[in-house]
């Protein structure tokens, strides 16, 4: 029986350089199907219009809120559940309706009010 070998598949990422994320970025945790080329940036929010609007990374940390928009509008991401601060965003959301057409915002929107355990 033979197998065939091919090279790792490369994502540019957009990743935050936080402590959930230092691992993968120090290349600690590797897979031979995968490699990433990781984008220079401090604060992962400053390239959120790059990510949806242009399409510029091939996987990325974005807010909840700007996937539901790049969603509304057709952008062809997967969203993959997963929690990277331990904070409550219930500050971020918000929105004008006057200004905005989006059928998501013409729907009724919940948040939880439930917070994380900090140990």
């Amino acid at each position: 029986m033979t197998s065939t070998v091919s090279a790792p598949v490369t994502l540019y990422s957009l990743i935050g350089p936080h402590a959930g994320t230092q691992a993968l970025k120090a290349r600690r945790v590797s897979s031979p199907l995968v490699t990433f080329d990781f984008a220079d940036v401090k604060v992962v929010n400053t390239e959120f219009k790059a990510l949806m609007r242009d399409q510029k990374y091939d996987f990325g940390e974005v807010a909840i809120n700007t996937y539901l928009q790049g969603y509304e509008f057709g952008k062809p991401y997967v969203l993959l559940p997963a929690t990277t601060n331990g904070r409550n965003q219930h500050h971020t959301i918000f929105y004008n309706a006057d200004r905005c057409g989006c059928a998501v915002f013409s729907r009724r929107i919940t948040a939880s009010t439930c917070r994380a355990s900090h140990g």
